[in-house]
């Protein structure tokens, strides 16, 4: 699942991704993978990144780039 999409699409894929958050069916790893991109994006580092989700820089750039295959 990508955030990166028109923003009419973005709605769906966000209100997907919450309801699969609550029912439990995400594993970290994914979310990670998900959640990752949009605060790189903002960012604009993986430094920045990794400060505001309190990890590993070498964590938040290999979750970018999955999101991106």
């Amino acid at each position: 699942m990508q955030l990166e999409a028109w923003p009419e699409e973005r709605g769906e894929l966000l209100r997907i991704l919450l309801v699969r958050i609550a029912a439990g069916e995400l594993t970290a790893e994914e979310l990670l993978t998900v959640f990752g991109q949009p605060v790189y994006r903002q960012t604009g580092t993986y430094d920045g990144a990794a400060r505001r989700l309190g990890l590993d820089r070498r964590t938040v750039r290999a979750k970018v780039l999955r999101s991106l295959e």
